[in-house]
């Protein structure tokens, strides 16, 4: 099978996961540097009564230590997202194809076997869905070929007592 050309297979699905990282990234930022801040913060006011000018000095001196490891992981976002999307295509693809499948059965039409690819996950699911796509679609022609039956055995009476009758002049 071919890759897939498509980065979203399912933006709903695909872009719930990449906003979850990305909330996932800035509540660790932010309970971090909180962290850093507070300790700090915390000590010094237990020791003495701190004036704004010492606040702001812990402040600073904690974003400035931390302002680096920050934007090292700022970068590395953007690369955290596109694995976590081309992971999910495994998840995402196969049911993608199975929900196409399911709604083109639903709707009557013949669906051809569907076959995910190597490394996709739930491999499984097309090997039933297959099974009971087969299933079904011989049902349906048994239920055609005794459908087309009674109905020729039904007309059947009515052509043979129409031949029997003298025409009609």
């Amino acid at each position: 099978m071919q890759k897939r050309s498509r980065l979203f297979i399912d933006r709903d699905v695909q872009g719930a996961l990449v906003f979850r990282v990305a909330y996932y990234w800035a509540l660790c930022v932010w309970a971090l540097f909180f962290l850093l801040t507070a300790y700090p913060l915390a000590m010094q006011w237990w020791r003495s009564a701190l004036t704004p000018a010492q606040v702001f000095e812990i402040v600073h001196a904690t974003w400035l230590s931390f302002c680096y490891p920050m934007l090292a992981s700022a970068l590395l976002l953007p690369l955290l997202m596109w694995d976590i999307v081309r992971l999910s295509h495994r998840h995402v693809g196969p049911i993608y194809r199975l929900r196409n499948a399911l709604r083109d059965l639903g709707e009557g039409h013949a669906v051809a076997p569907i076959q995910f690819r190597e490394h996709d996950m739930w491999s499984d699911l097309a090997e039933h869905f297959n099974r009971v796509a087969a299933r079904l679609q011989e049902n349906v022609q048994q239920r055609d070929e005794a459908v087309e039956l009674q109905a020729t055995s039904a007309d059947a009476p009515l052509a043979m007592s129409a031949a029997s009758l003298p025409p009609q002049v």
